[in-house]
Parts: C-alpha cells; sequence; structure tokens
C-alpha cells in the first residue's frame, strides 16, 4: 500500500496532494485519524469525480456513487465471478468509504472521531481507489 501511496502522492493533482495529507495524519507527529479519513475521501473525489461526473459542478462522493451505480461501471477485469461483480465491488468499497467516516455530519459530534483502525482502512482504500482511476485505459470503463 504504501508504495502505491508513494507513486499516488508523486503525480500531479489534488488527489496525490490529499492522499499525502491523509498519509500524513494518520502516521505523522501529530495524527489526527478523523482528519485522515476526511482527506481519503477527498482524494477519492478527486481522483472518481472528473472521469464519472466531469460536467457536475457540485461534486459528492455520494452523487458519484449513484452515477456509478445507475450507469453499471465496472472494473475493466478480464475474468470475475458472479458472486462479486466487478460493478458492485467497485460501489460498494465506495459507499463503505463514504458511510463510514463518523464525523462527516454536523450536530452532535459526540464519540465520532475517527479511530486510526477506520482511518487505516480509508486511506488503505483510497490509495486502491485512487490507483485504479489513474491508470489510462485499465481502470473503469461502463458495461
Amino acid at each position: 500500500v504504501s508504495t502505491a501511496a508513494d507513486d499516488i502522492i508523486a503525480r500531479p493533482g489534488n488527489a496525490g496532494r490529499r492522499l499525502a495529507a491523509a498519509w500524513e495524519k494518520l502516521y505523522g507527529i501529530k495524527p489526527d485519524y478523523s482528519e485522515a479519513y476526511s482527506q481519503a475521501i477527498k482524494a477519492v473525489e478527486d481522483a472518481v469525480l472528473p472521469v464519472v461526473t466531469p460536467n457536475d459542478k457540485v461534486w459528492t462522493l455520494g452523487k458519484a456513487i449513484t452515477v456509478l451505480e445507475n450507469q453499471k461501471w465496472t472494473l475493466n477485469l478480464a475474468k470475475s465471478s458472479e458472486k462479486a461483480p466487478p460493478s458492485e465491488v467497485l460501489v460498494k468499497m465506495l459507499r463503505m468509504l463514504w458511510v463510514g467516516e463518523p464525523d462527516r455530519h454536523g450536530g452532535n459530534t459526540e464519540g465520532t472521531e475517527a479511530t486510526f483502525e477506520e482511518s487505516v482502512l480509508a486511506v488503505s482504500i483510497a490509495v486502491a481507489v485512487v490507483n485504479m482511476f489513474s491508470v489510462e485505459g485499465l481502470a473503469y470503463k461502463p458495461e
């Protein structure tokens, strides 16, 4: 994961910068797990939204998830299993990341900070998703 993260961070663009910020907040001297999770989601949005909803001026991961689901986008794999259809795996990974952010809403935020474990998973998923969307011709195609 760290090798893939290093590669993404070295690329130009916001996804790499946000992923670097997420990594720093997760593993740095002054950790902030909620901020790491938040930056991981933003890195995913930076990679996914220009591809999935390029003409939308109000980008959100939730909106991209709906578009991916409705348009039946899929991972570009030569082989797959009906038990894990690539289009569903992609959407479920993104939904898990999006819904799992403990403090994404205002109001009563007591006890809603992300844990280290949650943030590790969020950053790891973000690395995978950003990498998938960054590989030209290999990442995704509508079914």
